[in-house]
């Protein structure tokens, strides 16, 4: 006896199918997902552009990196200072 499937909506594209894999846009439908500013489409986090309306979507990791950079930086200058002490 073969177990039936249940249908998933897709969140990005609305096909409704069997199984994970989107047969309509070949995205994963449980991939992380965010909301698009400028359209509020659902739009898989690791793709550049909203797969609706083609807005570049900003990077979340633009302030971090910068953020843990200067941290290191703080960081050895205060070993630097503790250890000459």
């Amino acid at each position: 006896m073969m177990a039936e499937s249940r249908a998933i909506t897709c969140p990005f594209c609305g096909s409704t199918d069997p199984g994970t894999l989107c047969l309509g846009c070949k995205r994963d439908k449980t991939a992380p997902r965010r909301i698009c500013t400028a359209c509020k489409a659902q739009t898989p986090s690791h793709e550049p552009r909203c797969h609706a309306c083609g807005h570049q979507q900003a990077s979340e990791l633009r302030w971090k990196i910068p953020l843990i950079v200067a941290m290191f930086i703080a960081a050895f200058i205060i070993s630097v200072l503790i250890h000459s002490m």
